[in-house]
C-alpha cells in the first residue's frame, strides 16, 4: 500500500523530538518535505538558500540535513565540504542531478546518503530514520566521571547534568570527536564557537577554562598543548 507525505507516519519514541534542516528552493518539494517530516514527529527548519546553511547548522544543531544541490547562494557540493569542517551530522543529498559523477562527488565531499528526484517520501523517511538510528546506537564517551552523549548533546559529571553553556558544550563535543588529537586554538574558535563575534583564540581559552571547572575529575583529561591548543585524552595522562 502506498502512502503520501501527508498520511505516512513513522513510529518513534515520544521523548524524541529531533530537528531536521531541509534545504530546498522548489516550493512544492519543500512543502511536501516539511509537511511529511512534521507529521512524522520531527521539528523542521526550512532554508531556500545555500549561503545560509552553515550558519543555521551552527545555530540550530539539527539532527540531520536534507540538502538539494542546485540552490541560490551556494552550490550544494561546496556546502557539504563546509559542513564537514565542523560536524558529522547526517547529510542526505536530494537532487535531480543523478549522474554517476554527481553521486561520487557527493559522497567524496561528505554526503551520508544520496536520493534522486523524483523520489518517494516513504523511502526518504526510512533512509533518514536509518541514519539517525545509527547515531542513536553510538555509546556515550566516558572519561573519569564524565559521560558525553554526542548524539543527544548531553554531558553528565558524576551522574548529574554538567550545566554547560552552548559554547562550552560545542567545544567539548568538538574535542571528544577528535579525542587524542591536538586541536589548534584557531580551529576551535572557527569550528566550535557558534557566535561569530566570539570566534577568537582568546575566547576559546576562556571557554575552555570555564569548561574545565565544570568537568570535575575529567578536567585532568583536557590537556593544554603549549603554544598550540588543546587535546582531550580519554585515558588519564598518568595511566
Amino acid at each position: 500500500m502506498s502512502h503520501s507525505a501527508g498520511d505516512f507516519r513513522y513510529c518513534r519514541g515520544m521523548d524524541e523530538t529531533l530537528t531536521v534542516l531541509v534545504v530546498e528552493d522548489d516550493p512544492p518539494i519543500a512543502g511536501q518535505l516539511v509537511r511529511g517530516l512534521k507529521r512524522s514527529g520531527y521539528d523542521v527548519v526550512l532554508l531556500t538558500r545555500g549561503d545560509e546553511v552553515v550558519q543555521t547548522v551552527r545555530r540550530v544543531t539539527p539532527a540531520a540535513v536534507i540538502l538539494d544541490l542546485m540552490l541560490p547562494g551556494a552550490f550544494g557540493l561546496d556546502i557539504l565540504v563546509a559542513l564537514r569542517e565542523f560536524t558529522t551530522i547526517p547529510v542526505l543529498v536530494l537532487t535531480a542531478r543523478t549522474t554517476l559523477d554527481t553521486r561520487v562527488d557527493s559522497f567524496r565531499r561528505g554526503a551520508t546518503d544520496f536520493i534522486a528526484k523524483p523520489y518517494f517520501f516513504e523511502e526518504l523517511l526510512v533512509r533518514l530514520e536509518a541514519r539517525l538510528g545509527d547515531r542513536r546506537r553510538d555509546p556515550p564517551v566516558r572519561f573519569a566521571d564524565v559521560e558525553v552523549d554526542l548524539a543527544a548533546r548531553r554531558v553528565r559529571v558524576a551522574g548529574h547534568d554538567a550545566g554547560l553553556t552552548r559554547a562550552e558544550l560545542d567545544i567539548l563535543l568538538y574535542l571528544v570527536s577528535r579525542a587524542g588529537t591536538a586541536v589548534a586554538r584557531e580551529r576551535i574558535a572557527e569550528h566550535a564557537i557558534a557566535t561569530e563575534n566570539d570566534r577568537t583564540e582568546r575566547a576559546a581559552d576562556v571557554h575552555v577554562s570555564r569548561l574545565r571547572r565544570k568537568l570535575g575529575r575529567g578536567a585532568d583529561h583536557l590537556c593544554t598543548v603549549r603554544g598550540f591548543g588543546y587535546r582531550l585524552d580519554l585515558v588519564a595522562p598518568n595511566t
